[in-house]
């Protein structure tokens, strides 16, 4: 082999048959991606967070592998992994369509991609041990096919298989566990939310059989609310302010209405097509709120009979309307009430979440009967000591039982409501009389269940 120190670099140059520069020798790789020095110290840093925990923390080029899958913008594979059994494995993780949506949320997300990424280092640390090296050949003996080679026995690629999509089916829960906590404790955004509040949640959540069915019910609920806020005219329609891209007919421009109603067939369905797809010219109003927003109070009934289904979707519709507080900048009150006038409380300003007082007060259960002494008499009586700001206001009432109302804790309830502009809903589940919540509330509602696609809740949502 010859050191090539000079050459001619003239189009006509003929290089010497024989002659050739000397291969370079790929090194092996300990991870399956190409991961940087960044990537390494990140990963030791995740596994210091995880030494308390039950995930595989001794295997560092594992965690590189899970962040960088997961947080990396474009992750690439590395030259020659070490280890066939992980590259394959992980080959199969990300060519699925599972894969690429989770990326796509978790993607330069530094607490969603760890929080992914352990669940798929737990998984792949359990399909390793299950599927141990096979011994070395015997000589004479043919040496077993590589993974995800044409020759691997296809019982090992369905088990395979199965474990990538059990990784991503976890990881993809866990992700959505922890938007649902970061939105339902009115932070907004995880990613906007304190690292280590985060997790702290998040494992919480996680380990609370009732939080988790609550905070995912909270997680249908706003998406409902965002859809209901946005289809709402903006502060009334004091001026026209502009033109926007839009379907509702009420507010078209003249030319849109002219192409609608022009006799052309042609022309009025691609109209039609505009106004469907929300993409037709609409006037843009603008205007101001004549009156102030009061906070929006949720009193919850937790006597016994609301265990299961109706405390969860009570709960979960009372964060809706906590994230919907918090995007309002509106005060948030919720209480639970259940067989005296106790009520458990939680009161936050706007933007000022209260991450563990507000789990608190969801997991808490009163149990016992049900009287309306807390939402009519207590929760009033919070309003001099909070002091919360002058407008109008919104209770949410909701109960599972039709109970009495005595004469006077009506009258005290209606003058107050109405000396601090308060708007009462009522919502009574499994049960076809209001009883006295029909004497004190605006609007009432007996539904035989809270589920999310019943008038009550599209409408209180919209407030």
């Amino acid at each position: 082999m010859i050191d090539i120190l000079e050459f001619d670099a003239r189009p006509d140059a003929v290089t010497p048959i024989g002659i050739c520069a000397a291969p370079v020798a790929v090194p092996e790789s300990e991870t399956v991606l190409a991961v940087d020095r960044w990537g390494h110290r990140r990963a030791a840093d995740i596994a210091e967070r995880w030494q308390a925990a039950d995930v595989q923390t001794s295997d560092l080029p594992v965690i590189a592998d899970a962040h960088e899958a997961l947080f990396s913008p474009s992750p690439v594979s590395a030259g020659r992994p070490a280890d066939a059994k992980r590259a394959a494995w992980w080959k199969q993780l990300m060519e699925t369509p599972e894969y690429r949506a989770l990326h796509n949320q978790t993607m330069l997300e530094p607490e969603l991609s760890e929080i992914a990424a352990a669940q798929v280092c737990r998984e792949w640390a359990a399909y390793a041990e299950q599927q141990p090296e096979p011994p070395p050949p015997q000589p004479g003996q043919q040496p077993a096919a590589e993974p995800g080679s044409d020759g691997e026995p296809i019982k090992n690629t369905l088990t395979r298989m199965r474990s990538t999509a059990k990784a991503l089916q976890q990881a993809q829960d866990d992700v959505e566990t922890a938007r649902n906590t970061s939105a339902g404790i009115g932070a907004g955004d995880a990613a906007t939310l304190d690292p280590a509040t985060l997790r702290a949640m998040f494992k919480r959540v996680r380990d609370d059989r009732l939080l988790r069915a609550i905070m995912d019910m909270a997680g249908r609920m706003r998406s409902l609310c965002r859809a209901l806020q946005r289809s709402k005219v903006r502060h009334g329609r004091d001026d026209t302010v502009g033109v926007e891209l839009g379907g509702d007919i009420a507010r078209l421009v003249p030319s849109e209405l002219l192409q609608l109603g022009c006799g052309i067939p042609e022309v009025e369905l691609q109209a039609l097509y505009r106004v469907a797809t929300r993409r037709a010219l609409c006037r843009e109003y603008s205007g101001r709120e004549k009156v102030g927003r009061g906070p929006i109070v949720v009193s919850v009934d937790e006597s016994s009979s609301m265990h299961g289904d109706r405390i969860t979707a009570a709960k979960g519709l009372a964060l809706a309307l906590a994230w919907l507080a918090h995007h309002q900048k509106r005060w948030i009150m919720l209480a639970g009430y259940s067989g005296d006038a106790k009520c458990t409380r939680y009161v936050a300003a706007p933007g000022t979440p209260k991450p563990d007082a507000l789990l608190d007060w969801c997991s808490h259960m009163w149990n016992g009967g049900t009287v309306l002494d807390g939402p009519l008499a207590t929760v009033p009586s919070w309003w001099p000591q909070v002091k919360p700001p002058k407008g109008k206001a919104d209770h949410i009432i909701i109960t599972d039982g039709a109970v009495s109302l005595p004469s006077a804790l009506r009258d005290s309830y209606r003058a107050w409501a109405q000396a601090e502009q308060v708007k009462t809903y009522g919502i009574i589940i499994g049960c076809r009389d209001a009883g006295g919540i029909r004497e004190v509330a605006d609007r009432v509602w007996c539904l035989p269940s809270l589920d999310i696609d019943t008038a009550a809740v599209s409408e209180v949502l919209s407030i």
